[in-house]
Formats: C-alpha cells, sequence, structure tokens
C-alpha cells in the first residue's frame, strides 16, 4: 500500500477501507501527519475535508477503537492531533468524545503535552486559554528552563503571532505590575528564539512578526 503522508487523504478513506489493517495504517499516517511541528501561518490542516467526511472518519475511529489508538507516536503529538481533529470537527457526538481524549491528556499529562496543545490553541484564536486555570499553566510553561523537555518557545511565538493575543498576553501586561512585566518580556525573548530557530531552518515568514508596529513597540 502507498504511503499517505496528507492527514486529509489518509482520513477521507477510513469508512471505506474493509481491512482493519488498512484503517489502522491510514489512521497512524492521519495522526503522525496531524502531530507534526505547527506552522505560524497558513490554513488548519483538515481545512480542505467536508465537514461530513470528517464526522465519518471520525464516527469510523470511534467505532473501531482508533480513536484511542496514538500511545506508538509521542505523547506530545498525540495530544497535538487529537486536537487538530477536535477542532475541525463540527458540533456534535464526535467532536464531543475527540474533545475529552484531548483535555484528559492535557490535564493528567506533562507539562511538555500541555505546551504542544496550547501552541495549537494559541494559533486557532486562544479562547481556551483565557481561563484562570489555563492562564497558569502558559505561565508556568513560559517560564520553565530554556532547553528543557517542555519546549514553550513555540507557545510564545503563536501568542504574539495573533494580534489580539498579542495585546491579551504582552502589549497589556508589559505596562503592568512588575510580574506581569515580566512575564512580556519572558513572552518576547521566547517568540524571538523560536522565529530565529525558524529562519534558521528555511522560514522567515516568523521574524516578519517582529517588525509588526505594536510588537516592535
Amino acid at each position: 500500500m502507498s504511503i499517505r503522508p496528507n492527514p486529509v487523504e489518509a482520513l477521507v478513506t477510513l469508512p471505506r477501507l474493509p481491512d482493519p489493517a488498512d484503517r489502522s495504517a491510514h489512521w497512524r499516517q492521519a495522526i503522525a501527519a496531524l502531530g507534526r511541528r505547527m506552522r505560524v501561518s497558513g490554513p488548519p490542516p483538515l481545512d480542505e475535508i467536508l465537514p461530513e467526511q470528517l464526522v465519518a472518519s471520525a464516527r469510523t475511529a470511534l467505532a473501531t477503537g482508533l480513536a484511542d489508538d496514538v500511545d506508538w507516536i509521542d505523547p506530545r503529538a498525540a495530544a497535538v492531533a487529537l486536537y487538530e481533529l477536535t477542532t475541525a470537527l463540527p458540533s456534535g457526538t464526535e467532536r464531543r468524545e475527540f474533545g475529552r481524549r484531548v483535555f484528559a491528556r492535557i490535564y493528567e499529562g506533562t507539562a511538555a503535552v500541555f505546551s504542544a496543545v496550547a501552541t495549537r490553541m494559541a494559533l486557532a484564536g486562544g479562547k481556551p486559554l483565557e481561563t484562570p486555570t489555563m492562564r497558569a499553566r502558559v505561565h508556568l510553561a513560559l517560564d520553565s528552563s530554556v532547553g528543557s523537555t517542555v519546549h514553550a518557545d513555540p507557545l510564545a511565538l503563536a501568542l504574539i503571532s495573533r494580534r489580539p493575543l498579542f495585546r491579551q498576553w504582552c502589549a497589556v501586561p508589559s505596562t503592568g505590575a512588575l510580574p506581569m512585566r515580566r512575564l512580556a518580556a519572558l513572552l518576547l525573548e521566547r517568540a524571538a528564539r523560536e522565529a530565529v530557530r525558524k529562519a534558521q531552518e528555511g522560514d522567515p515568514y516568523p521574524t516578519t512578526l517582529f517588525a509588526d508596529d505594536e510588537v516592535a513597540a
């Protein structure tokens, strides 16, 4: 069977595959693709799939137990992949079931898992990060040691890449009390580290964020 690195192709075919081995292979290909490192720009990875097709694939994954077959991949990638599926699904049973699995991993998993999913949440608008519990966990992630397994630099870059989030997490805190000013400085520092790293890998777009009038100020 040919490799299908595109998560849309791999997911769309799930309901049409009679062989459990083929379904498992396509599911794993989709999860691996969805769990890859985030991109600051561009559409969501499942933007091309029709809602009814995604619901059918999610229903198949739940019915056959594939929805829980993610322990073979890094826990951070697994949680991110499940989150991408959840946010792409329309409201309904399938979205609730996948959402339950995502939040179980966020609250029961490591700080590294939280940081990875929080990055995707920020890229999607950041609304789930507004609760006091989630905000506190974001603060802890950003305050983690550079080079630790938490790897909060992508989260910082995601938070400054969306203007409303930049204002909420950096611009307003930068004029507040000392702890908030410190958080704003940490956020900019870690975002800059990630932007430079991406530029070294050949993606110059993140560095352009620092030329934005508000960020530069």
